[in-house]
This record gives structure tokens, sequence and C-alpha cells, in this order.
């Protein structure tokens, strides 16, 4: 019983976080009605309540080298990368 409750908790955490997660990364431009998390604002499209963790992060980081001005790309992806190895997510 300890167990399941456990798991619920855990449940529950993890759609909180996705939740901070798409209202600080999306703003104003969330679309969150009817339980969707979802920004269509730019390609690819990013839905923050079904993707996967690894499909948001690697959309999320097609979206940022879109965004950099394409002199600065690979610097932006060598940034991206140092992150992610000091956060121990590479």
């Amino acid at each position: 019983m300890k167990q399941a409750n456990e798991i619920q908790e855990l449940r529950a955490e993890i759609k909180q976080l996705r939740t901070l997660l798409a209202v600080t990364y999306s703003g104003y431009k969330l679309y969150a009605d009817e339980g969707n998390l979802q920004d269509h604002s730019a390609q690819p499209f990013i839905d923050f309540r079904n993707d996967t963790v690894m499909e948001i992060d690697k959309k999320m980081m097609k979206r940022a080298v879109k965004k950099a001005p394409k002199y600065k790309s690979n610097a932006l992806r060598s940034l991206i990368r140092t992150a992610r190895v000091c956060l121990g997510v590479a």
C-alpha cells in the first residue's frame, strides 16, 4: 500500500513539473485548455503533457538552434551540450 501511495505522489509531482516547465518555457503562448499543455507557436510543436522528456528536449533544442543566427548555431550547440554534461543529462 505504501508503494502505491509513493507512485501516486511521484505521478502528481511529475505532472506538476511538466506544468511548470510548460508555463516557464511557453508563457502566454501555451495552449492549456481541456487539460492540454501545448506550444504550437513554432515548429516543432511541443506537447508537454504527452511528449516524452527526451522528445521535449529535442524539440526545445531544435527551436533554440532555429532562433540562433546561422553563424552562432555551432556555439549554441556547444553551450547546450556543455550544460547537459554539467547537469548529468548528456
